[in-house]
């Protein structure tokens, strides 16, 4: 369907939706919900084989994700920090600012996290102020910034300069 130019589309066991919107030789992209989205990657370890890094994301207001990596075979490999060490709160912003304040409002720590399709790359990026008011969101988002995590074989290290 993909290669033709057609929607990959079924409908799921929730009378809903699941459509199948990217796909490579080493990345797959499908929205499982209307709320539900899957990312699946092929990564190149370093003695020449590969590990498969899964990303399931969950939104409302915000979006939320959970990584995992399995074997080829789809053993899970653990721990997960072993290949990703998710981000705090103050990496997302830079050093010098003054936000600890409006991050106390936060109750809740929720970062979406996207593989790209392209390149071994992956994105982080701090979704709490959708749960946020206006006035909040607004104040923390100007002083925020996206995560890049790059893949060195081994696993995702941070690459965003602060």
């Amino acid at each position: 369907f993909i290669e033709a130019g057609m929607k990959a589309r079924v409908t799921n066991r929730f009378d809903g939706h699941s459509e199948l919107l990217e796909l490579t030789t080493d990345y797959l992209k499908m929205k499982m919900t209307s709320h539900t989205e899957l990312q699946m990657k092929l990564l190149p370890i370093s003695n020449g084989d590969t590990i498969i890094c899964m990303i399931n994301t969950v939104c409302a207001e915000a979006c939320d994700s959970h990584i995992r990596f399995f074997t080829k075979g789809w053993k899970e490999l653990t721990p997960q920090k072993k290949y990703f060490t998710s981000p705090t709160i103050k990496d997302f912003f830079t050093a010098n600012t003054s936000i600890n304040k409006k991050l106390m409002i936060a109750d809740m720590y929720l970062v979406e996290l996207k593989l790209s399709a392209s390149s071994t790359d992956m994105i982080a990026k701090y979704t709490m102020p959708g749960y946020m008011s206006q006035e909040d969101s607004l104040f923390v988002s100007k002083e925020m910034h996206d995560i890049k995590y790059i893949w060195n074989g081994k696993k995702f290290i941070n690459n965003t300069q602060k």
